[in-house]
Order: C-alpha cells, then sequence, then structure tokens
C-alpha cells in the first residue's frame, strides 16, 4: 500500500527489513505496520543494526572495565567488563543505545564472544604486568546461555589468553535463569566444570524458585542496583530488609554477595553493615577504557 510518494524499491525493502527486525524484537509471531512517522525511527535502527555487524571488523567495540572491591578492605579484587561501542559518526555509545539492536539482529553471541576474548586478554595482560593476578566479571546474554558453542568459546577464550579459570566470573540475569530453569542447571553445571566462576546478576528482580537457587551451581548473588538506591530514600526500611534477606539466603548457600550501583558513603556504610561481601558502582570508582589506567 502507498500513498502514491515518490518511493523506490529499495525504501520498500529498507522499510520491510526494518518491519521484520521490529516485529522480532517484540517476540515475533505478528506484523508491524508501517506509516509516515514510522519509516525515520525503523530506517535509524536498521542502519545502527547494518553498522552494527561492520563494527567488530573495524575494531570499533571497546572493553571498558569497573572495579569490584572488597567492602571490608577496600581492595580491588575483580573488574566487570562493560562494552561500549566507538561508532565513527555518533560517537561513544553506551549498551542501551545498541544491545536491543544486537539482539535483534542475531549479534548478541558474537558480542558476548568478543567480549569474553577480549576481557580475558586483558585480565591476563594485566595480571602478568602487576605480578598480581584479578578476577574478571563478563555479562552473558540470554542467547550465549543457550548457545551449545558457549562452553567451547569460554575454553577457547581461557585457552587463547592464560588467564586462569577460576579468575573469570560469568554473569547470568536472574530472569535470563528462570527461562529454562533445568537447561540451565546442565549449562552452568558444563561451565562450572571448566573451573569458571558463576553469578546471578541483578538478584532480587526476578522470580527465582528457592529450589532452583539451590541447584544453580553459582557462587555469587549481585543485589540489584534498586535496592542499594533505595537505602538512601525515605522508605529505606524496606530495601534494607530486602538486602538483607538477600544476604542472609546468601549466606546460608555459602555464596558471596555483590552490591551493585553504591553511588554515595551512606549507601556503602549501608551495604557493608548489612553484610555484603564486594561491592561496584561510581561511589567506588566509574567504568573506564582497558585496564591500564588500574
Amino acid at each position: 500500500v502507498t500513498d502514491g510518494g515518490e518511493r523506490t524499491s529499495l525504501d520498500f525493502l529498507r522499510d520491510a527489513d526494518a518491519a521484520m527486525y521490529r516485529a522480532k524484537e517484540l517476540g515475533g509471531g505478528r506484523y508491524i505496520l508501517v506509516d509516515d512517522g514510522t519509516p525515520t525511527g525503523m530506517s535509524d535502527r536498521l542502519q545502527l543494526s547494518s553498522e552494527l555487524r561492520r563494527s567488530l571488523e573495524r575494531d570499533e567495540l571497546k572493553a571498558w572495565y569497573q572495579p569490584l572491591g572488597d567492602l571490608q578492605t577496600g581492595e580491588v579484587l575483580a573488574f566487570e567488563a562493560l562494552v561500549r561501542w566507538q561508532h565513527p559518526a555518533r560517537g561513544l555509545l553506551a549498551p542501551a543505545a545498541f544491545l536491543d539492536v544486537a539482539e535483534a539482529v542475531g549479534m548478541i553471541v558474537d558480542l558476548d564472544e568478543w567480549m569474553l576474548r577480549t576481557a580475558c586478554i586483558d585480565t591476563a595482560e594485566r595480571g602478568r604486568r602487576l605480578d598480581r593476578p584479578v578476577g574478571v566479571w563478563v555479562n552473558l546474554s540470554g542467547r550465549s546461555l543457550a548457545d551449545a558453542r558457549l562452553p567451547e568459546a569460554v575454553t577457547a577464550a581461557l585457552a587463547g589468553s592464560g588467564l586462569d579459570p577460576g579468575l573469570l566470573t560469568l554473569e547470568i540475569t536472574e530472569g535470563t535463569l528462570m527461562r529454562d530453569a533445568a537447561a540451565t542447571v546442565r549449562t552452568l553445571t558444563t561451565l562450572r566444570g571448566l573451573g569458571v566462576q558463576l553469578a546471578i546478576d541483578d538478584f532480587g528482580t526476578g522470580y527465582s524458585s528457592l529450589a532452583y537457587l539451590q541447584r544453580f551451581p553459582v557462587q555469587a548473588l549481585k543485589v540489584d542496583g534498586a535496592f542499594v538506591t533505595g537505602l538512601d530514600l525515605a522508605a529505606h526500611e524496606e530495601s534494607a530488609a530486602i538486602v538483607r534477606a538477600i544476604v542472609s539466603l546468601a549466606d546460608a548457600l555459602e555464596l558471596r554477595t555483590v552490591a551493585e550501583g553504591i553511588e554515595t558513603a551512606s549507601q556503602l556504610a549501608a551495604v557493608t553493615g548489612l553484610g555484603c561481601a564486594l561491592g561496584q558502582g561510581f561511589f567506588l570508582g566509574r567504568p573506564a577504557p582497558g585496564l591500564a589506567r588500574f
């Protein structure tokens, strides 16, 4: 259907592709109508997806790192690896600007594998340079967790970098773990067999079954930053109760707890007092490019 305006066959193909990607993002099994108000935004996303495909070849993706510290001693024990895209025209893009596009066009596994390789290499090099080993935490998407090649990718990243497997922690969000809990247990068990550490990210925001939580071979829970932020609000008692409950649960299961999103001195004091072992956030250290500055 057309309004009679001057449009080429390439315009129609472009909008059809953009509509397809949008339908995938919304879960598939649906159609998307493209009207006069739609093409610009959708075409922009389509262009971004095309550029994202070339970003790996052009070395435009960059690894940034944020420290994770021992809340008792202040010692930096590890770094979380965070992807950034140095776009040639749009500047430095945060993950929120492109990860959903990567998911929609089937590139998220490639991005995860790139980050895994890069983080292992950077961390191993830092350990050799300073003669002091340090850990690295890498986020995994749901697509990567479901990919049968994941153990092979982890093995290759460790072998290619020489990083001690025990220094690598793979983070999976609570919601991702529960999509297919039985299959997740099998995958995590395989990964744990490689010697790596496992952590549940954004804990407290999902719907983890306590029975499955006991079966997941994880070593750490990351308290969602929303609860840490809540410790500074008027109704902080509720957030404190949730954090206290998570710490108590982790202690019972012999897991470490990491408080995310610490941005103030009062939040730091609160999570330390509530028993969190590790912490990260702008107050402790902002993300920075590479590991050279740390």
